[in-house]
């Protein structure tokens, strides 16, 4: 896949993250960079280049890691959702399905001790992210007919990938707290998103989904 050619250079992370965050924290990521890369315990690795053995354990890149990786993943399993729903005339927006992910969300947060309004707050970008894919994939088939799925996927068995994800991701969240509240955070994160789209290998669609999906991680 093509990847966008203004996420290649998110590196130094001082004008990338502001790049993949844009709208997202972008502005705090600008007003906290001059100072914040100089301070962070490690430095990252460039895009392709694999990190040092033993790096990065117990830094901030380690604990922002899954919360990018998971939201790539679960931005990806929108192309799913999208062609179980394309021409059934079931809508992209699903209010009851969107409570049930958030009151999920936050009532595993509480078992495990985070902040569920936070994770709340995050799991809103999530699904804003795969609605994100959905409307691009509805918009890319429309114009081209030729290029929609032939084979509907079973939604019922998506969510429950889905939800995996989701464990998963409220698993991740519980897990940084002083990493996402830290007023580094925004450039870090920018680090490790464009990683996770190198790695990837995203498009342009996906890697838009993905920086709309961790637009709140930081600062909670």
């Amino acid at each position: 896949m093509q990847l966008i050619p203004s996420i290649r250079r998110l590196l130094p992370a001082a004008a990338s993250a502001v790049l993949l965050l844009a709208g997202a924290g972008g502005a705090q990521a600008a007003t906290t960079t001059a100072g914040a890369h100089a301070n962070l315990p490690h430095a990252a690795p460039a895009p392709g280049a694999p990190p040092p053995a033993g790096a990065f354990v117990h830094s901030p890149y380690r604990q922002l890691r899954p919360l990018a990786a998971l939201s790539a993943e679960r931005a990806a399993l929108g192309d799913l959702v999208a062609a179980a729903k394309w021409g059934t005339g079931a809508p992209i927006d699903d209010p009851a399905r969107e409570r049930e992910v958030l009151d999920a969300a936050a009532a595993q947060a509480r078992r495990l001790g985070a902040d569920p309004e936070v994770t709340r707050r995050i799991f809103r970008d999530q699904i804003e992210a795969s609605k994100t894919v959905q409307r691009g994939l509805y918009r890319a088939w429309e114009a081209d007919p030729a290029r929609a799925p032939r084979e509907r996927p079973d939604l019922a068995k998506v969510r429950t990938e889905i939800n995996r994800v989701n464990d998963a991701l409220v698993r991740a969240v519980a897990a940084s707290p002083h990493a996402r509240s830290a007023p580094y955070c925004p450039v870090v994160l920018g680090v490790v998103a464009d990683r996770v789209r190198h790695e990837e290998r995203l498009d342009a669609l996906h890697t838009r989904a993905l920086g709309r999906a961790v637009r709140s991680v930081c600062g909670g």
